[in-house]
């Protein structure tokens, strides 16, 4: 798997209320090549309040997708 390409570059639309956090947008490995999957407002589940973006890691010499997760 080459590496992952650099993040695209999001218009971030208006937030929809005070209570929601902005998820970015992140490539994926569909096996054959990186997909772009676009970022959202998410809200936070009961008990958390922080979003930890998702990033990719290099481990045994291939790329892996560390998700994100809220905190």
């Amino acid at each position: 798997m080459p590496d992952p390409p650099a993040d695209v570059v999001e218009v971030i639309p208006a937030q929809p209320g005070a209570e929601f956090v902005w998820v970015g947008g992140h490539y994926r490995w569909d096996g054959a090549a990186y997909v772009w999957v676009g970022g959202h407002w998410g809200q936070a589940p009961a008990g958390y309040r922080e979003w930890v973006a998702g990033r990719w890691a290099r481990r045994e010499g291939r790329w892996e997708w560390m998700e994100g997760h809220w905190r």
